[in-house]
């Protein structure tokens, strides 16, 4: 499972989501600023890493700071749950009348 610890109005919060989405990564978003003891595990972790940056990213295997595109690319197809990129609608779909 990946887990995203960030707050409202993050770049690098929003910029890795994005990533997470695109890469088709199902992933748990955790605000810190609205969420007391996901702040408290966001800095427990933090410190482990010696990072100060959001967000802290973490998975079942790894966990860093910061948007590390880098780091998302390299994430295995099924590391959140999905073992294939999300389907996006056919053209006959996607032309339906009426939709």
């Amino acid at each position: 499972m990946v887990v995203v610890y960030g707050r409202p109005g993050c770049g690098a919060c929003f910029a890795t989501k994005r990533a997470l989405t695109a890469r088709g990564v199902d992933f748990a978003w955790r605000d810190i600023s609205a969420d007391p003891a996901a702040a408290r595990k966001a800095k427990e972790i933090a410190g482990r890493l010696g990072e100060r940056s959001l967000p802290i990213v973490t998975t079942d295997r790894d966990a860093w700071a910061g948007f590390r595109k880098d780091r998302i690319g390299a994430l295995p197809p099924d590391v959140g749950g999905r073992s294939r990129p999300a389907a996006t609608p056919t053209r006959e779909f996607a032309m339906s009348p009426g939709m």
